[in-house]
């Protein structure tokens, strides 16, 4: 048996992406920030447990065993569960109960547990059920757009759908294009010009601050073999 990951992305606008992952042996693994929060239906043991995770601001280190997997639905920033207060899950993470062995509670109604395929169903009950709501001013302002919006109401909007202000959620996506570019093998002075950081310095403290890695350790860490990956 080995581990297997899938991911792929969705039919509805509000998801980033859904993502697969079946360990074939024991594994230590890591969530980095990405600036989404995640319904996470996990089977550790053999156990159901669903995870409602906020936006998380360092890494967090994770620990499966053989046969554990799990599903996540990562939404994206500006997406929102009305009455749960995003600076309140800021990295946070609540069990949802279970109302039987396939279906979980959300409030007092109750959900089938997704899987891979069928994920985008369960975001359009949500979504029909009112409880995920999309900030229009915060998907402006991502893609570039302040059009007619205060400072101020920015980062009213920002701190209420996400728990960040827009400077720290920018902080958040600019250290992962960094990741994902030296990841590729890209130079860490090539990659701080092309992210906008100051200098080379100034990626290597944003990165170990944000991401809890240096450049030198992400480019040793693309450059290892992932056996059964």
């Amino acid at each position: 048996m080995r581990t297997t990951r899938s991911i792929r992305g969705s039919d509805h606008a509000l998801v980033q992406r859904i993502t697969h992952v079946a360990y074939g042996d024991d594994t230590q693994d890591q969530s980095l920030p990405d600036g989404c929060w995640d319904l996470v239906f996990m089977k550790r043991r053999g156990r159901l447990q669903v995870l409602h995770t906020g936006l998380i601001t360092h890494p967090v280190a994770l620990g499966y065993e053989t046969g554990d997997e799990y599903l996540s639905i990562a939404f994206r920033p500006g997406v929102f569960m009305p009455g749960v207060p995003a600076m309140g899950m800021l990295d946070q993470g609540v069990l949802r109960p279970l109302a039987n062995s396939r279906s979980f509670l959300l409030g007092p109604r109750a959900f089938e547990v997704p899987d891979f395929e069928n994920a985008d169903d369960l975001v359009a009950r949500l979504i029909g059920a009112d409880l995920l709501v999309a900030d229009p001013v915060v998907f402006r302002v991502l893609q570039g757009d302040r059009a007619g919006t205060s400072l101020r109401s920015v980062q009213r909007r920002f701190l209420s759908a996400t728990g960040l202000t827009a400077k720290q959620l920018s902080q958040i996506h600019r250290a992962q294009a960094a990741l994902q570019q030296l990841m590729h093998g890209n130079a860490p002075a090539d990659v701080a010009a092309a992210c906008g950081y100051a200098d080379q310095a100034h990626l290597g403290n944003s990165l170990k601050r944000i991401m809890g890695r240096t450049p030198g350790e992400v480019a040793r860490a693309a450059a290892r073999p992932r056996a059964g990956r």
